[in-house]
């Protein structure tokens, strides 16, 4: 790996739990953000697919016979199909963090290819509590998504290395233990094995580690625990048969690459969009 300095950013989110919900759309906010920081969308992901729905509606109005139009068609399906494979990652990033049985490790790649890579950005994000339902702990979620966005956004350690140019290609990759079977996380995920995969050597890397400050167990009165009627019942308790597994406490840094982690493509790559002028003006612009 060598010697090179690798930016690392901690970021700790106040919520109650770790919900698979939560842990989903963490790793969700942190691609959005660097997607529009490293150039593949032209605005913050919000705006960019607020923008190309509306276009879409327009492309069946739009007489593509002239030659001009023919251009703005083609853009305008660029985009819309790029918005489109950008949701189906995130379909399958619900689908890891709901099966998952360990801390998400994932690495969010730019470059031609997954072996001419410019920027890698290593992603820890902790494992999902299942004991935990979603919808009972939405109600900080929305607040701490908006803090890590802002905190992505205006951390030093994320600028732009100044020999990256975009927009190029998005590679997201899963890291699993080599013994872990990726279809007993998800049959509808697609995953491309990558065996003994290697950063190269001349690829800008970073880490971004994220970290729950969350209530204890014992201050949770939900989900597991619900009290009927307590003066006359007893507390009922859900799986309260289950054993615990124990966990390994997290160390506070991600290692860049372990020789016991096993690394699978997920999905298609993304391509960013390169804004074609078509009469000197974008399709952005309104009306060409």
């Amino acid at each position: 790996m060598g010697d090179k300095h690798v930016p690392t950013l901690d970021i700790e989110i106040k919520l109650d739990v770790n919900t698979e919900e939560s842990s989903s759309k963490a790793l969700q906010t942190i691609i959005q953000v660097l997607l529009f920081q490293r150039s593949q969308i032209p605005f913050c992901y919000e705006v960019f697919q607020t923008i190309v729905k509306k276009l879409k509606k327009e492309l069946a109005e739009i007489d593509s016979s002239k030659w001009k139009n023919y251009q703005l068609t083609k853009q305008r399906e660029i985009a819309f199909n790029l918005l489109c494979d950008i949701q189906t990652l995130f379909r399958e990033v619900t689908e890891i963090a709901k099966r998952s049985d360990h801390d998400i490790r994932a690495m969010v790649l730019f470059g031609s290819t997954l072996y001419t890579a410019k920027e890698a950005f290593i992603i820890k994000i902790p494992k999902a509590n299942r004991k935990h339902y979603p919808q009972h702990h939405r109600q900080r979620l929305e607040s701490a998504l908006k803090l890590l966005t802002r905190q992505l956004i205006l951390s030093e350690e994320l600028r732009p290395s100044g020999r990256f140019v975009g927009p190029t290609n998005t590679f997201m990759l899963l890291g699993m233990s080599s013994t872990c079977d990726p279809e007993k996380i998800s049959r509808t995920v697609e995953y491309r094995s990558i065996n003994g995969y290697q950063l190269p050597i001349s690829c800008q890397k970073y880490v971004i580690n994220i970290t729950i400050q969350g209530a204890s167990e014992d201050e949770l009165a939900c989900c597991r625990q619900m009290d009927v009627f307590s003066d006359a019942l007893q507390v009922l308790t859900i799986d309260d048969d289950a054993k615990e597994v124990p966990t390994k406490p997290l160390g506070r840094r991600n290692e860049l690459v372990k020789n016991d982690i096993m690394w699978y493509q997920v999905g298609r790559s993304l391509k960013g969009f390169n804004d074609v002028l078509i009469k000197g003006k974008s399709i952005w612009d309104g009306e060409l």
